[in-house]
This record gives structure tokens, sequence and C-alpha cells, in this order.
């Protein structure tokens, strides 16, 4: 019989002390861009988001036993919560759920397709570039002590999409104690 019982800390408390940055990886893999809608500037994306996170309480060494087979609701467990800011509309395709390996890192991935909104400045058209952005940012009573850092072994995208008329290539992500942004050019 698996027992993947865990502290009961870990389930609502964030890890570490109050003053304790908790630093999230997050990863965005880019699946499709279906469409950039330039009058309404925004753009249609199929993302898969990885985030992950280290939790020494729910490490092999801290329980004495490993986690790895067990899946956790996010009620069941603590998460950074975060949004997606410029989101507009959509759905997120994949239950909430998080695995966790030997060493306590807590892994999430979530599908989502929608639109998002961006900035589109066409006074260069038809020689512009555009930047599609991903933009997060931590929410809720822990925010403060969220950092983010760009997860590059899950970030990329696949070589082509379906948006008509556009040329999309990654071009990197950055991120500040707030925001990360995975951005696009035209």
């Amino acid at each position: 019989l698996l027992d993947c019982s865990i502290p009961l800390d870990a389930q609502n408390v964030k890890p570490g002390d109050t003053d304790t940055k908790v630093l999230v990886k997050i990863g965005f893999f880019v699946i499709d861009v279906k469409e950039v809608d330039d009058l309404e500037q925004t753009f249609t994306a199929d993302v898969w988001f990885t985030k992950t996170w280290n939790d020494p309480r729910l490490s092999e060494q801290a329980l004495g036993k490993s986690l790895e087979n067990c899946i956790y609701k996010f009620s069941d467990i603590w998460e950074p919560h975060i949004i997606v800011v410029n989101q507009n509309g959509g759905d997120k395709l994949l239950d909430k759920i998080a695995r966790v390996g030997p060493e306590g890192n807590v892994t999430v991935r979530q599908r989502y397709v929608g639109d998002l909104t961006s900035d589109l400045d066409f006074a260069n058209f038809p020689f512009d570039n555009q930047r599609l952005h991903f933009i997060l940012a931590a929410v809720g009573p822990d925010s403060q002590n969220i950092a983010f850092e760009v997860d590059e072994d899950t970030t990329g995208q696949r070589e082509m999409f379906s948006a008509e008329g556009w040329q999309i290539k990654l071009i990197g992500g950055n991120s500040n104690n707030e925001i990360i942004k995975t951005l696009g050019n035209k």
C-alpha cells in the first residue's frame, strides 16, 4: 500500500520561514499560436506550462519515505498561486495535480488554450516586429515571497504554428520578483 500522507503544515503553509523566498521555475512550451487578431490585440495560444519548486518537508530524507508515485490535488498541498495576467479567456485542459520527487521538488504541469492580450504596435507595418507576451504573477498571501526563474529545460516551441502570415519564434524569457514573461516576434 502506497503511503502518500504528508505533514499538515506542508498542506497549506509555504516552505521555509515567513520571509524566505520560494524559487518557482516556470517553463513554457508553445504548442501552437493559432491566430493573432491585430484589431483586438489578442492572440490565441496553446501552451504547456510547467512550474516546479522545492519543498524540503516533502523530501524522502525528511519524511523517511518517497512520495514519487503519489499524485496530489492542490487542496492537499501548498502551492504558489500564479495567474496569467494577460489571459483573456481560455481553458486549462488538465486537472490541477502535483507530483513530488525524492528531493522534495514539486512539479505541476498544465496545458492552457485560449486568448491572451498583447500591445501591438503597427507603426512600421508591414516591416514591424511584435512581441507576444505570456505574463505571469504570483498572487495571494505568499506572493511577496515567490521568486521566478525561467526553466530552460521545459521552455521551447514547435517549429510551425497555425497563425497565417506570422513568423513566430521564442526569443527567451526574463523574470523579476513579480512577473515572468515569454516573448515572441512577428
